[in-house]
């Protein structure tokens, strides 16, 4: 399968730095820039970004078995000690 475009990332850190602390402003202009299907790297894990009620629709609803369950990224483990109930697998 072919990757969704991404744009440069830092090695190791990939995107952090870029989205600053306004993640959802920078994501925007990604998707401006990249289209509604992009990809960026947390650290080293590759995270799809989609945009656009279409797109999101498709993902959720049409496709919902394809992006089911929850990233397992290490950062949200560390920062929450194990406790966030945003990132639990379950």
């Amino acid at each position: 399968l072919k990757s969704p475009p991404e744009p440069w990332g830092w090695p190791l850190l990939g995107h952090m730095l870029t989205l600053g602390k306004n993640p959802h402003v920078v994501l925007s202009q990604l998707s401006q820039r990249y289209g509604d299907v992009l990809q960026i790297r947390i650290g080293c894990t590759p995270v799809l970004v989609l945009s656009g009620l279409d797109t999101v629709r498709q993902a959720l609803v049409r496709q919902g078995d394809d992006f089911k369950g929850r990233p397992d990224l290490y950062s949200f483990t560390l920062v929450t000690d194990g406790q966030s109930m945003t990132f639990n697998p379950d």
